[in-house]
């Protein structure tokens, strides 16, 4: 009776163990997906928004060759658009 209850003893060990191990995988590679997606998308967010003030420095460098010319552009760029100087920080 001993030796039955040290067998099932041991089983319930294993399995529980088992639960944990591919439990805590499962878990550790979805959230590392997650977090992949996340990162994903907060960098094609960030470089759309690079492309579009590209291109309005590039209407400023049309504009004139003055380096004064690019400073007002970019200047009503920050204005325009606080989340430039975010983007620059």
């Amino acid at each position: 009776m001993g030796l039955m209850g040290t067998v099932f003893l041991v089983i319930l060990i294993v399995t529980g163990a088992s639960i944990y191990i591919f439990t805590s995988n499962s878990e550790a590679s979805a959230w590392r997906g997650r977090q992949g997606e996340a990162a994903r998308s907060a960098a094609t967010t960030v470089a759309t928004f690079v492309d579009k003030a590209q291109s309005l420095l590039m209407v400023g460098f049309v504009l004139g060759n003055d380096p004064l010319d690019y400073q007002v552009v970019a200047e009503q760029m920050v204005e325009f658009s606080p989340t430039f100087l975010e983007v620059i920080r």
